[in-house]
């Protein structure tokens, strides 16, 4: 049996290439809404992408490798402004 194809649904969790995408990196989230609401992200049309959620960071590349925030979780908010 064949199935046909499904395409995602529009929503939040899938992005385009042409979509813009920030993520902002904070101890808390009210340091992440300040920043939002400091560079205007509202009015400019972006919304929050998913939950935000604490986790930890490492980098990795020719530029160095390393955890990064000195190995504590911080918390990850990621907002979206869709352009299509």
């Amino acid at each position: 049996m064949q199935h046909p194809a499904i395409e995602p649904d529009r929503d939040q969790s899938h992005t385009s290439a042409a979509d813009e995408v920030i993520t902002i990196i904070a101890a808390s989230m009210a340091e992440v809404m300040r920043k939002f609401n400091e560079h205007n992200l509202a009015a400019r049309g972006f919304m929050i992408a998913g939950q935000a959620a604490r986790q930890t960071f490492t980098h990795a590349g020719d530029a160095g490798e390393g955890d990064l925030f000195d190995g504590k979780p911080m918390l990850a908010a990621t907002f979206i402004r869709r352009t299509q």
